[in-house]
């Protein structure tokens, strides 16, 4: 069993090298872009019967718990992403810094922003789960370092 789980965990290791050694750097940006952009439209759009925001809600569960658990999910693919892109441009730890400073960016104007758009506000829940994305991305990432090192 555990020599499957190594040979598992190899696996994964070389597949994860090999498509970040084979990806350009438009498309790891354009991939950054494209999720920024959702990010942003999901953040501000409207709330209410019938909106996207809704829909998505709904789709995920519909309570505050799951909620969070997509704020986690949006916010720790988007530093990941950004720090995909920035990797061919800055060094490691630039790289994943200037990522964690856009995504703690983003969050912060865009929940802020969310008071101002009908039916959406923002709660000390929601700031939790954006930074808690944000951390898990990082650590994440500095695992995966360590071991594809």
């Amino acid at each position: 069993m555990n020599n499957t789980s190594n040979l598992s965990r190899q696996h994964f290791l070389r597949m994860l090298t090999y498509f970040e050694q084979n990806t350009s750097a438009p498309i790891r940006l354009g991939l950054a872009l494209l999720w920024t952009a959702g990010l942003l439209y999901l953040m501000l759009s409207p709330a209410g019967e019938g909106t996207t925001a809704s829909w998505v809600s709904k789709l995920s569960g519909g309570t505050e718990l799951t909620d969070a658990i997509g704020h986690v999910f949006l916010y720790a693919m988007l530093t990941l992403l950004w720090t995909w892109a920035l990797d061919l441009h800055l060094a490691g730890r630039q790289a994943m810094m200037t990522a964690l400073s856009i995504a703690l960016l983003l969050c912060l104007s865009l929940e802020f922003t969310q008071q101002f758009v009908s039916g959406r506000g923002s709660t000390l829940i929601d700031y939790t789960a954006n930074f808690l994305g944000v951390g898990l991305a990082v650590f994440f990432r500095t695992v995966l370092t360590a071991f594809t090192r």
